[in-house]
Order: C-alpha cells, then sequence, then structure tokens
C-alpha cells in the first residue's frame, strides 16, 4: 500500500509517502528494496521532479523496448503483436 499527501509543514509545501508492503512481512520469497514500512517527507517541487524524472525514464525504456522489437521482428509463438498498433498507444 502506497500513500501520499500534500500539506504544509512550518511554511513549506511539502508531500509525504507513507508505505507498507504487507505481502514482504508474509512471503518469504518476496524482496522489496527499501524497508517494508516507511515514510518520506519531501517538498512539493522534489516529488513533482521525481514524477516527471520516473515518466521521462519509463517512455524513454519503452521506446528502446520497442525499437528493438521492431529491428529484430521478433515472433513468438501464440503472441500475436501489432508493432504499429503499439507504437501508436506508446506515442499516444
Amino acid at each position: 500500500m502506497i500513500r501520499w499527501w500534500r500539506t504544509i509543514i512550518n511554511g513549506a509545501d511539502a508531500v509525504t509517502v507513507d508505505w507498507w508492503n504487507r505481502r514482504c512481512e508474509q512471503d518469504v520469497d518476496v524482496t522489496f528494496a527499501d524497508p517494508v514500512r516507511g515514510r518520506l517527507v519531501l517538498t512539493t517541487e522534489e516529488f513533482v521532479d521525481a514524477v516527471r524524472d520516473l515518466d521521462r525514464d519509463l517512455m524513454a525504456a519503452m521506446h528502446e523496448r520497442i525499437t528493438l522489437l521492431e529491428e529484430r521482428r521478433v515472433v513468438l509463438p501464440d503472441v500475436e503483436l501489432d508493432l504499429t498498433a503499439l507504437r501508436a498507444e506508446h506515442h499516444d
């Protein structure tokens, strides 16, 4: 579970992110990079910048993967892949 909220802390615009990965406590086979429970408080500007960075990095990675599929013309059994539609959806 991830929750976040925006508040004013000591006059500063801040976002608090709170997480609790309950599954990790129950399933020893699941690993989690950060603590199972945690809370992070950062400025709203830092939060928005991080979201924009994630969006940019994710879209770039997806572009690379689609390009790789287009270049290699990968064919997998029982998988129908419309690369033109995939590229258009990614663009949108």
